[in-house]
């Protein structure tokens, strides 16, 4: 399913009309995420895992006002991306960057959100989790687990927000202490 998803994104991402169909259902998933974090316009979100279609850092630009950061380790993807945020007018409010996540990034975020497909989920745990950081994680329905990578048992859960999408159960504001 990653795979199929990674080129429909791709393939939808070319046009206008494309990127507005998938982000639709997103948009109420992103408005939970972001009373769940408490995002406002003073935050500076990291996301991890930008994808063809960065529909959840526009989303969090345009509901909040928050400045995003996002990555994106595959290079079509990445370019895609930027053409996105180019046409949605949004390069000064969104930074895409192409990169892996495995190491640390020299910015300021409050926020660190992870797309349903990041992985992996532990060392991106390990490498970008900071003290005071809201922490977003993105789980999988338990039919579609195995097909994404799940976070470590060091994780604690502080409250979550329930979707009901078929391969997108919910998204966890979490703590993070790393195992020793």
């Amino acid at each position: 399913m990653k795979t199929w998803i990674r080129h429909l994104e791709k393939v939808l991402s070319k046009t206008k009309a494309g990127i507005w169909a998938y982000s639709t259902p997103y948009r109420n998933i992103v408005q939970r995420e972001i009373n769940l974090a408490g995002i406002n316009a003073s935050d500076t979100v990291l996301f991890i895992g930008a994808g063809s279609i960065p529909f959840t850092p526009i989303l969090l630009v345009r509901l909040t006002g928050a400045r995003v950061i996002t990555i994106e380790r595959d290079v079509d993807a990445y370019e895609n991306a930027l053409k996105v945020i180019k046409k949605a007018d949004m390069t000064h409010e969104i930074t895409v960057l192409h990169d892996d996540g495995s190491a640390p990034l020299d910015v300021d975020y409050q926020v660190l959100i992870f797309a349903l497909q990041a992985s992996p989920m532990a060392k991106l745990l390990r490498t970008h989790s900071r003290k005071h950081a809201r922490t977003i994680i993105r789980r999988a329905s338990e039919a579609y687990q195995q097909e994404y990578d799940q976070p470590p048992d060091a994780i604690m859960i502080i409250d979550e927000a329930t979707h009901g999408m078929r391969a997108f159960e919910k998204s966890q504001l979490i703590t993070y202490t790393p195992e020793q």
